[in-house]
């Protein structure tokens, strides 16, 4: 008796342990689902279903930068976030700067803990008005 009850012991064994992978398995890819599911799920949503902390990573004057390296409409001014500089249109650093971030105004970008390069901040303590006034 005990020879035949060695080798279903093991084949239950076995059938456990293949189970337990398969269950591993699904909990690892998110629950079992096909990945063409999920993809038609994510695809459905809209991309304003966004949280506004993705869209705004630093409050409402703010905007992501976009895959295709364009401005967003209404954020002009370029910011660095590796360095925490921002840059107006028409400054010297202005095209080639790659912007990790966007903002509406420079009080966005001031009030998010950005700041001027120091090579402009010269020109604000100057003023902008013109001469004579």
């Amino acid at each position: 008796m005990f020879t035949h009850s060695f080798p279903a012991r093991a084949a239950r064994r076995s059938i456990l342990l293949v189970l337990l992978v398969l269950i591993l398995a699904a909990c690892s890819t998110g629950g079992g689902a096909s990945p063409s599911a999920s993809a038609a799920v994510s695809s459905a949503a809209p991309a304003s279903a966004a949280p506004a902390s993705t869209v705004h990573p630093h409050g409402e004057g703010s905007h992501i930068a976009l895959r295709d390296d364009a401005q967003p409409e209404g954020f002009p001014i370029k910011g660095n976030a590796s360095s925490m500089l921002y840059h107006v249109p028409g400054s010297s650093h202005y095209e080639r700067t790659n912007a990790e971030v966007w903002f509406a105004d420079t009080e966005a970008a001031e009030a998010a803990g950005f700041s001027l390069p120091p090579s402009q901040q010269h020109d604000d303590e100057t003023g902008d008005e013109p001469a004579g006034e």
